[in-house]
Parts: structure tokens; sequence; C-alpha cells
């Protein structure tokens, strides 16, 4: 019974202890956005560009964390707007970039963080 009181008491100080009042987290918001037919322009038949939210000509490089489900993304410094190709430059294979395309149904999803929020299109 002593010990059981002893720790009981020991976590209690333990915990009382640690006060993280001070503690400086960083929250991160959450964002699905989608992006209008008419917002796109095609490139080429492989590549499109768009404005993406979030994202403006002062903020553009501090964009992170930009992750496709297939493809390459890329973002203009100067325009701020986002380029997408289908067909990944790294891939040596055009038709595994296909295979790749045609599994998620030529539906690309992007994601990417500005400052505390990560947008998905």
């Amino acid at each position: 019974m002593k010990k059981t009181a002893l720790s009981i008491a020991f976590i209690g100080i333990f915990l009382s202890a640690c006060d993280d009042s001070n503690s400086k987290s960083v929250q991160t918001a959450a964002s699905t956005a989608h992006i209008k037919t008419s917002d796109i322009t095609a490139i080429s038949t492989s590549t499109i560009r768009f404005s993406a939210p979030g994202i403006t000509s002062a903020n553009a490089d501090k964009v992170t964390a930009i992750k496709a489900n297939f493809g390459e993304v890329n973002i203009d410094q100067a325009t701020a707007e986002m380029t997408f190709k289908a067909y990944a430059s790294a891939v040596n294979n055009p038709l595994s970039a296909e295979i790749i395309a045609a599994q998620h149904d030529y539906k690309f999803e992007i994601s990417y963080q500005v400052d505390n929020t990560i947008y998905t299109l």
C-alpha cells in the first residue's frame, strides 16, 4: 500500500511539474480545394498550368511538401502558378508513366503546404 501511495504521489508531482504553458506548438490547418476547368491552361498534351489556392508571388518560394499521386509538380516563382506534368521527367519509360496515371484514372491529387496550412487539390 505504501508503494502504491508513493507511486501515485510521485506521478502527481511529476505531472504537475510538466507545465506546458510555455511550449510553442504549431497548429496546422488542412484545406481541400478544387480547381475549375476554366482556371486550367493547357501547355501541352501532358502539361497544365493553373493558379493554386494559397500561393501568391510573395509566398511562392515558401511552399513546401509538394506531392502528387503521379506526375511532377513545380511552382513558377515569378507567376506563382503551379505546373503539373502528367509524366514525371524521372520516369525513363513513358509506358510505365502511362500505367501509373491510368491506375489513378488520370485524376491527379496534389498536396502542398503554405505557412501552417496544408492544401489538397
